[in-house]
């Protein structure tokens, strides 16, 4: 029986891939030889549902991962919390693989740290802070780098092209050390997880170095080469009789930029008449401080201050309930239903689209 070896890389975009194919030469070559699929996540299209579908063949519902939030409150918690992954319900592929006795290796999974006990090694990678847990043994006690930690901080302005190139950095050491541990054993199932690239499209997503928008600017279009090399230098280890699945849980798009606020427009409609901006507001405050509440809330969604947002609710996680509050309840742009266009993006930034290949 040949081995089967699992690559999943996070937020891979379906078209973005098809305009770029050209230059991504190990993924066209797959998809020529092998089966490409143009397939549908689960919703909402979220990375903690979407992985834990992939692992277990579950829906959302019945694995019990389903987080439907605003964007600032889940900015807050990633930044503040660890997911425990012993919400997952139902066992994932390496664990059936694990009773049949068949050897696994699971680098890096989303939702697996703390690692767990496998029929071969698995490595968890903390999200929260640089760190690893290991279930195991590695070939070697040096293998892991401080840059197999995950990328943990907005790009500050003027500096994108510098988090870029950490970024890449970092896909290229994945793929080093996911090529030297698939090389280490004779395993019967390998997996291993990128987070890398979902990352730079939910930072540069529309930030091509000339500063034009489009859907898939330069930046994104560079960490996708370097996915592309990840995968050459991975799957340049099979042999024949081995398959190769790679796989991603979501696509990517831009939040969209008009947005109708359908829980204002119910309330408005049963009251029977347009709310004021005061009375939108979800807590009592005097006329001063409904003013800069107000304000605030515009200030945010007019310009760009996610880095400054982002160190507020990391360092006083109280504030993104309310941030988020009243968001909601003001015409805050990009957080509700999108108008005229198709539904790219729900709470996170992501596209329901996704792609899966599969070669022998």
């Amino acid at each position: 029986m040949g081995r089967l070896l699992v690559i999943g890389i996070d937020g891979f975009d379906a078209d973005c891939l098809a305009r770029n194919i050209a230059e991504l030469p190990s993924l066209r070559r797959l998809a020529e030889r092998g089966t490409f699929s143009k397939v549908r996540s689960v919703f909402p299209p979220d990375s903690d549902s979407a992985w834990g579908t992939v692992y277990t063949g579950l829906t959302p519902s019945e694995h019990g991962i389903l987080h439907m939030e605003n964007p600032l409150v889940k900015s807050a918690r990633l930044s503040t919390q660890l997911l425990p992954n012993d919400i997952l319900r139902g066992k994932t592929l390496w664990d059936y693989a694990s009773t049949l006795g068949l050897r696994c290796a699971v680098i890096f999974p989303h939702l697996g740290f703390p690692a767990w006990s496998v029929n071969g090694l698995m490595i968890g990678r903390s999200t929260l802070r640089d760190g690893f847990s290991v279930s195991g043994e590695l070939p070697r006690t040096n293998m892991l780098l401080p840059e197999h930690n995950t990328l943990k901080s907005f790009p500050r302005r003027g500096r994108e092209g510098m988090f870029l190139d950490n970024a890449l950095s970092r896909i290229d050491a994945e793929a080093e050390l996911f090529s030297e541990l698939f090389r280490s054993d004779e395993w019967d199932l390998f997996f291993c997880y990128s987070s890398t690239l979902d990352l730079v499209e939910h930072f540069l997503w529309g930030l091509p170095p000339n500063g034009v928008m489009t859907s898939c600017g330069e930046y994104i279009t560079q960490a996708y080469r370097a996915c592309d090399a990840m995968v050459a230098r991975v799957s340049a280890e099979l042999r024949q009789g081995d398959d190769l699945l790679v796989v991603s849980d979501h696509g990517h798009g831009a939040r969209p930029k008009n947005a109708f606020k359908i829980q204002s427009y119910i309330r408005d409609s049963m009251r029977g008449h347009d709310s004021s901006p005061d009375d939108r507001l979800p807590f009592r405050t005097p006329r001063l401080g409904r003013m800069i509440a107000i304000s605030a809330v515009s200030l945010l969604s007019h310009v760009d201050l996610r880095d400054l947002l982002h160190r507020l609710i990391t360092r006083m996680p109280g504030l993104a309930p309310a941030f988020a509050r009243m968001a909601q309840q003001h015409d805050v742009k990009g957080i509700s239903l999108a108008l005229g266009s198709p539904i790219k993006s729900y709470s996170s930034g992501n596209d329901s689209r996704h792609v899966d290949w599969t070669a022998r």
